[in-house]
Protein backbone atom coordinates (compact mmCIF):
# COMPACT_ATOMS: atom_id res chain seq x y z
CA UNK A 1 0.00 0.00 0.00
CA UNK A 2 1.18 3.51 -0.73
CA UNK A 3 -0.25 6.97 -0.29
CA UNK A 4 1.44 10.26 -1.03
CA UNK A 5 1.10 13.87 -1.96
CA UNK A 6 2.97 16.24 -4.27
CA UNK A 7 3.28 20.01 -4.43
CA UNK A 8 4.72 21.93 -7.37
CA UNK A 9 5.13 25.61 -8.18
CA UNK A 10 7.69 27.45 -10.36
CA UNK A 11 10.31 27.41 -7.58
CA UNK A 12 9.46 24.62 -5.16
CA UNK A 13 8.50 20.97 -5.43
CA UNK A 14 7.65 18.75 -2.45
CA UNK A 15 6.84 15.05 -2.23
CA UNK A 16 5.77 12.97 0.76
CA UNK A 17 4.85 9.28 0.68
CA UNK A 18 3.90 6.64 3.24
CA UNK A 19 4.22 2.97 2.32
CA UNK A 20 3.35 -0.40 3.82
CA UNK A 21 4.36 -3.69 2.19
CA UNK A 22 3.23 -7.02 3.64
CA UNK A 23 5.05 -10.08 2.26
CA UNK A 24 3.39 -13.38 3.08
CA UNK A 25 6.48 -15.53 2.49
CA UNK A 26 9.87 -13.87 1.96
CA UNK A 27 12.99 -15.88 1.13
CA UNK A 28 16.24 -15.98 3.12
CA UNK A 29 19.53 -17.63 2.24
CA UNK A 30 20.90 -20.38 4.49
CA UNK A 31 24.71 -20.19 4.37
CA UNK A 32 25.09 -23.66 5.88
CA UNK A 33 23.27 -25.36 3.01
CA UNK A 34 23.88 -22.72 0.34
CA UNK A 35 20.15 -22.67 -0.38
CA UNK A 36 17.22 -20.34 0.13
CA UNK A 37 14.53 -21.07 2.68
CA UNK A 38 11.24 -19.47 3.62
CA UNK A 39 11.72 -16.69 6.14
CA UNK A 40 7.98 -16.29 6.51
CA UNK A 41 5.84 -13.20 6.70
CA UNK A 42 7.56 -9.81 6.81
CA UNK A 43 6.44 -6.19 6.96
CA UNK A 44 8.19 -3.21 5.36
CA UNK A 45 6.85 0.21 6.28
CA UNK A 46 8.14 3.73 6.18
CA UNK A 47 8.07 7.17 4.66
CA UNK A 48 9.77 9.12 1.88
CA UNK A 49 10.26 12.86 1.66
CA UNK A 50 11.83 14.97 -1.05
CA UNK A 51 12.09 18.58 -2.10
CA UNK A 52 13.73 20.83 -4.68
CA UNK A 53 13.96 24.59 -4.27
CA UNK A 54 15.15 27.15 -6.81
CA UNK A 55 16.74 30.17 -5.15
CA UNK A 56 15.29 32.33 -7.91
CA UNK A 57 12.34 32.68 -5.53
CA UNK A 58 14.59 34.91 -3.40
CA UNK A 59 16.37 36.83 -6.14
CA UNK A 60 16.60 36.68 -9.93
CA UNK A 61 20.39 36.64 -9.61
CA UNK A 62 20.12 33.28 -7.81
CA UNK A 63 17.81 31.61 -10.34
CA UNK A 64 20.56 29.28 -11.53
CA UNK A 65 20.97 27.69 -8.10
CA UNK A 66 18.76 24.85 -6.87
CA UNK A 67 18.85 22.87 -3.63
CA UNK A 68 17.43 19.37 -3.36
CA UNK A 69 17.19 16.54 -0.85
CA UNK A 70 15.47 13.17 -0.52
CA UNK A 71 15.29 10.81 2.42
CA UNK A 72 13.62 7.48 3.12
CA UNK A 73 12.94 5.80 6.45
CA UNK A 74 12.15 2.07 6.40
CA UNK A 75 11.34 -0.39 9.17
CA UNK A 76 11.49 -3.98 7.93
CA UNK A 77 10.74 -6.76 10.40
CA UNK A 78 9.70 -10.39 10.52
CA UNK A 79 6.02 -10.64 11.41
CA UNK A 80 5.85 -14.38 12.10
CA UNK A 81 7.96 -17.26 13.35
CA UNK A 82 10.85 -17.32 15.80
CA UNK A 83 12.25 -14.03 14.47
CA UNK A 84 8.99 -12.12 14.86
CA UNK A 85 9.62 -8.44 15.53
CA UNK A 86 13.31 -8.60 14.61
CA UNK A 87 14.85 -6.41 11.92
CA UNK A 88 15.57 -8.07 8.59
CA UNK A 89 19.09 -8.36 7.22
CA UNK A 90 20.74 -6.09 4.67
CA UNK A 91 18.67 -2.94 4.75
CA UNK A 92 19.32 0.56 6.05
CA UNK A 93 16.63 2.26 8.09
CA UNK A 94 17.75 5.64 6.76
CA UNK A 95 18.85 6.46 3.22
CA UNK A 96 19.18 9.98 1.89
CA UNK A 97 20.82 12.34 -0.53
CA UNK A 98 21.17 16.09 -0.87
CA UNK A 99 22.81 18.43 -3.31
CA UNK A 100 23.20 21.77 -5.00
CA UNK A 101 22.89 22.43 -8.74
CA UNK A 102 24.28 25.59 -10.33
CA UNK A 103 23.34 26.30 -13.96
CA UNK A 104 25.05 29.03 -15.94
CA UNK A 105 24.69 29.26 -19.72
CA UNK A 106 25.28 25.71 -21.05
CA UNK A 107 27.04 24.50 -17.90
CA UNK A 108 25.60 22.64 -14.92
CA UNK A 109 27.74 22.20 -11.81
CA UNK A 110 26.67 19.88 -9.01
CA UNK A 111 27.85 18.79 -5.61
CA UNK A 112 25.99 16.02 -3.81
CA UNK A 113 25.94 13.89 -0.68
CA UNK A 114 24.66 10.32 -0.27
CA UNK A 115 24.34 8.60 3.08
CA UNK A 116 22.85 5.47 4.60
CA UNK A 117 22.62 4.10 8.11
CA UNK A 118 24.13 0.79 9.17
CA UNK A 119 22.90 -2.66 8.22
CA UNK A 120 22.82 -5.99 10.03
CA UNK A 121 23.80 -9.48 8.96
CA UNK A 122 22.30 -12.08 11.30
CA UNK A 123 24.76 -14.00 13.38
CA UNK A 124 27.64 -13.29 15.72
CA UNK A 125 30.08 -10.57 14.74
CA UNK A 126 33.50 -12.13 14.13
CA UNK A 127 36.88 -11.30 12.61
CA UNK A 128 35.87 -12.56 9.18
CA UNK A 129 33.26 -9.83 8.85
CA UNK A 130 30.73 -12.40 7.65
CA UNK A 131 28.16 -11.50 10.28
CA UNK A 132 27.29 -8.59 12.50
CA UNK A 133 27.01 -4.85 12.00
CA UNK A 134 27.87 -3.09 8.75
CA UNK A 135 28.50 0.58 9.59
CA UNK A 136 26.64 3.36 7.85
CA UNK A 137 28.50 5.83 5.67
CA UNK A 138 28.25 9.10 3.79
CA UNK A 139 29.89 10.07 0.49
CA UNK A 140 30.35 13.35 -1.37
CA UNK A 141 30.46 13.69 -5.15
CA UNK A 142 30.91 16.49 -7.68
CA UNK A 143 29.95 16.74 -11.34
CA UNK A 144 30.17 19.23 -14.20
CA UNK A 145 28.28 18.87 -17.47
CA UNK A 146 27.95 20.83 -20.69
CA UNK A 147 24.86 20.89 -22.92
CA UNK A 148 25.63 21.51 -26.59
CA UNK A 149 22.09 22.72 -27.37
CA UNK A 150 21.91 25.50 -29.97
CA UNK A 151 25.24 24.47 -31.48
CA UNK A 152 26.19 22.24 -34.41
CA UNK A 153 26.32 19.39 -31.86
CA UNK A 154 22.76 20.00 -30.69
CA UNK A 155 21.57 17.06 -28.58
CA UNK A 156 24.99 16.18 -27.20
CA UNK A 157 25.67 16.37 -23.45
CA UNK A 158 29.03 15.66 -21.84
CA UNK A 159 29.67 15.28 -18.12
CA UNK A 160 32.67 14.70 -15.88
CA UNK A 161 32.60 13.90 -12.20
CA UNK A 162 34.21 12.44 -9.12
CA UNK A 163 32.52 9.92 -6.82
CA UNK A 164 33.65 9.55 -3.22
CA UNK A 165 35.45 12.88 -3.49
CA UNK A 166 37.29 12.57 -0.16
CA UNK A 167 38.27 8.94 -0.80
CA UNK A 168 36.51 7.72 2.32
CA UNK A 169 36.88 4.05 3.20
CA UNK A 170 33.54 2.39 3.83
CA UNK A 171 32.01 -1.06 3.75
CA UNK A 172 29.04 -2.42 1.89
CA UNK A 173 27.32 -5.70 1.21
CA UNK A 174 24.78 -6.06 -1.52
CA UNK A 175 23.37 -9.54 -0.90
CA UNK A 176 23.35 -12.24 1.73
CA UNK A 177 24.82 -14.91 -0.56
CA UNK A 178 28.17 -13.08 -0.52
CA UNK A 179 30.13 -13.86 2.64
CA UNK A 180 31.84 -10.96 4.36
CA UNK A 181 31.88 -7.22 3.98
CA UNK A 182 33.25 -5.54 0.89
CA UNK A 183 35.26 -2.34 0.86
CA UNK A 184 33.25 0.22 -1.10
CA UNK A 185 34.46 1.93 -4.25
CA UNK A 186 37.35 4.37 -3.70
CA UNK A 187 37.58 7.85 -5.19
CA UNK A 188 36.46 7.35 -8.78
CA UNK A 189 36.58 9.64 -11.82
CA UNK A 190 34.09 9.24 -14.63
CA UNK A 191 33.22 10.72 -18.01
CA UNK A 192 29.77 10.31 -19.52
CA UNK A 193 28.06 11.40 -22.70
CA UNK A 194 24.52 11.26 -24.02
CA UNK A 195 22.82 12.30 -27.22
CA UNK A 196 19.15 13.24 -27.60
CA UNK A 197 17.74 12.39 -31.03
Amino acid sequence: YEIGTHYLDPYLSLEFTLFYIDFSDELKRDDATQTYSNLGATVHKGAEFGFKYNLGAISDELSGISLYANTTYTKATASAGENKGQDLDFYSQWVGNAGIDYKVDQWTLNTNFYGQSGQTASGTHDATGRYGKIPGYGLVGVRASYDFSNTQLNGLKVGFGVKNLFDREYYTRSADQVGGMYVGAPQTYYLQTSFDF
